[in-house]
């Protein structure tokens, strides 16, 4: 999988992607988006992440999706209540069920939070 800026789009459906460290662009097209996102959600500048494939000896990217940053949870912060533990897992379970961000980071981070809720209801008992 490589990964991205969209650096140019058009009205015509298609546009170009930098590719990560300056290593030229590759085309895309609409019809190469992937998970539900759409050609006017793109925005110039957004990164994305993308598979290249030969297109008439061409490269082009398909399998594109946006990369959508997430933020870490305060999995660290003992001062969190069980209500804030509950609220932050159910968000990233959102994220989760929404494509946003990387399902395994996310899972990560909600085995984090439910062994913070064990931690601070043990210390409750």
């Amino acid at each position: 999988m490589e990964t991205g800026t969209i650096k140019k789009l058009t009205d015509r459906g298609f546009g170009f992607i930098g590719l990560t460290g300056g290593l030229g662009d590759v085309y895309f097209h609409a019809t190469g988006l992937s998970g539900g996102w759409r050609f006017p959600e793109c925005r110039e500048g957004q990164a994305v992440e993308f598979t290249i494939v030969d297109d008439n000896g061409k490269p082009r990217a398909v399998g594109v999706r946006q990369v959508i940053e997430v933020a870490m949870p305060a999995v660290a912060d003992p001062s969190m209540s069980g209500k804030e533990i509950a609220d932050e897992i159910a968000r990233l379970r959102a994220d989760i069920r929404d494509g946003i961000g990387s399902k395994r980071e996310l899972n990560r981070q909600i085995d984090a939070l439910v062994r913070q809720a064990a931690d601070l209801q043990r210390q409750k008992a």
